[in-house]
């Protein structure tokens, strides 16, 4: 069928099934204020979304209400000009997995925990190809959620292959809490510049965007692939240095990252086991938290890490793809005007690096414009464009 509206409803009773047709949408511009999705809003419980070919939407389902036990399984959605899918808010119980999704213009896959946090929810076994703005799959908040054995390609603009944030956009925001799973993902040249933070973003991202991570962040069994820049980012999107702690990244893969294996841009923790890492473009490590002062980010090495054992040594600069270590400058005074806190690195290893390396300045970072996005000038209950 044609039509750019399907269903649009506050609430249901549930038991709905949806299945094996196509919805061929007409949306040419994203208009927040517009509903124009294939479902906008809720399904009701144990319904189910399966065999469906949604195209040229906003976005293919916009969940809102009670969804709980939702199942949302081997569909295609194609060329929408914002989400794929967005779980907005109290879906328990909900379960995507083995869909396929292409040239999204937002988030391809969401969870968004606005009103009520989104539990015991999971995005499992998807393709993602081509994610023009924003993450190929977005967690924003939300209590026991799993991401596994996802593949996600190609990430274009302002996103990772992979977000799991804390990142509000509006209120009531309910945090990360209880165990973030994302484990047995393959993400392929992922992650993209920034030109809102004039710096990259890694091909997965662990971003305490509006307050500290206090969940445990379990990331398991991941490949990443010729990312355009790092493998693994800690951030603090607001620039505001809120703590990104309680991390685990247990078994990697990391081939050809463009800069870093790690990039560390705020003060947490964060341990590495069984990390192999081959053709990095520049160094081990950026371990540079920003703003200065607000506290270090401690990579502790698990044991099992292989081939990312350099540090950048240069917070004055961004590492660029193939760059290798700077030169140091045998006329520069790391320390001059500085605590001694401030003149430490942090490192993955134990042993000592090689005695050509300075050791460097991990307060200081370049002056750049505002890091946080604009906020949404759209209707309540809408969200801006990922990363404005």
């Amino acid at each position: 069928m044609r039509g750019s509206r399907f269903i649009d409803q506050t609430g249901s009773a549930g038991n709905v099934h949806l299945g094996d047709f196509a919805v061929i949408g007409e949306v040419t511009e994203r208009v927040d204020s517009s509903p124009d999705n294939f479902v906008n809003g809720s399904l009701g419980p144990n319904s189910t979304v399966s065999g469906m070919w949604l195209q040229h939407l906003k976005v293919g389902l916009w969940l809102t209400g009670t969804n709980d036990n939702l199942v949302v399984e081997n569909n295609r959605f194609l060329d929408m000009t914002a989400d794929g899918l967005n779980l907005n808010g109290n879906a328990r119980g909900v379960k995507v997995r083995n869909n396929f999704l292409r040239n999204q213009g937002d988030d391809a896959l969401a969870m968004w925990s606005l009103n009520g946090p989104d539990v015991n929810s999971s995005f499992e076994n998807n393709t993602i190809s081509q994610p023009n703005l924003a993450n190929g799959i977005a967690i924003y908040g939300g209590t026991d959620i799993t991401v596994r054995n996802n593949l996600i390609s190609d990430t274009n603009a302002l996103g990772s292959g992979i977000a799991i944030s804390n990142q509000k956009f509006l209120d009531p925001f309910h945090p990360l809490a209880g165990t973030i799973t994302v484990d047995g993902n393959t993400l392929v040249r992922t992650g993209a510049m920034n030109p809102n933070w004039n710096h990259p973003m890694g091909a997965l991202r662990v971003d305490s965007y509006d307050s500290a991570i206090e969940a445990q962040v379990r990331i398991t069994n991941t490949t990443v692939t010729d990312s355009p820049y790092s493998a693994f980012e800690f951030v603090s999107g607001s620039g505001r240095g809120y703590a990104a702690k309680n991390i685990t990244v247990d078994g990697a893969t990391v081939n050809r990252a463009g800069t870093v294996v790690v990039q560390a841009e705020t003060q947490g923790a964060a341990t590495f086991r069984n990390v192999t890492a081959t053709g990095v473009g520049s160094a081990g490590v950026y371990n540079c938290p920003y703003p200065s002062g607000s506290g270090t980010f401690a990579v502790t090495n698990g044991g099992g890490n292989s081939g990312w054992d350099s540090t950048w040594s240069d917070c004055s600069s961004w590492p660029q793809p193939g760059q290798g270590n700077p030169d140091p400058d045998p006329d520069r005074n790391l320390a001059q005007g500085r605590p001694a806190t401030a003149t430490g690195s942090q490192d993955v290893y134990t042993p000592a690096r090689p005695s050509t390396e300075t050791p460097t300045a991990t307060g200081s970072r370049p002056t750049t414009p505002s890091r946080r996005p604009s906020r949404s000038t759209s209707a309540p209950g809408s969200r801006c464009a990922g990363w404005c």
